[in-house]
């Protein structure tokens, strides 16, 4: 969430707005923790749009899931999701047009088919890169997708990003448990 921070306030800065889809519910991240809640209203604050990014796999009724995650969010972040996104979508959400609880998702025809979609997921422009895409060259619209970890993260390949995110994610773990374990306080003191 501190990532898509600075991408917001990169954004910003070049007059762009932009749609930050977060997971609520997520082993990356804890999404309701003081500073990462603070770093998403900060987004909304610039004129970003924050919504959800919904993990269909955790229920076994996707409108009951996503019922909770709507209301979940709006209870921490006072605002209620304009459209939704799905983290990893199964050929059922790719192929369906039809909003789900009356919003809109990202995969929807007239957001994945109707206008060029490019994502970096995996670390990269596999497919096509937005700067040569006919379609940003025109000027037309593109659902661009990406991840702030690939952009905001020191490494020269994918792999080496994520090596260094997790020794920073692994450093501020430590420096937290020595704010609240006076043993482990002691040890990295005297390291």
């Amino acid at each position: 969430i501190q990532k898509a921070l600075i991408i917001a306030e990169i954004e910003k800065d070049h007059d762009i707005q932009s749609t930050f889809f977060f997971l609520l519910r997520s082993d990356s991240y804890n999404f309701s923790e003081k500073s990462n809640l603070s770093a998403v209203k900060k987004i909304a604050m610039m004129g970003h749009e924050i919504s959800i990014h919904l993990d269909p796999t955790l229920y076994s009724n996707i409108e009951d899931g996503l019922q909770f995650e709507v209301n979940l969010f709006k209870s921490m972040t006072d605002i209620q999701p304009k459209i939704i996104s799905f983290h990893r979508p199964s050929e059922k959400y790719l192929n369906s047009d039809v909003p789900i609880l009356n919003l809109p998702h990202t995969y929807q025809k007239k957001f994945f088919k109707d206008i060029d979609y490019i994502a970096d997921s995996g670390g990269g422009f596999f497919y096509d890169h937005p700067l040569d895409s006919n379609i940003f060259k025109k000027g037309l619209s593109l659902q661009l997708l990406l991840h702030p970890i690939w952009w905001t993260t020191e490494g020269n390949t994918n792999i080496d990003k994520i090596k260094n995110y997790l020794k920073t994610r692994d450093m501020g773990f430590s420096e937290h448990f020595a704010k609240n374990c006076k043993p482990w306080n002691n040890y990295i003191s005297n390291k």
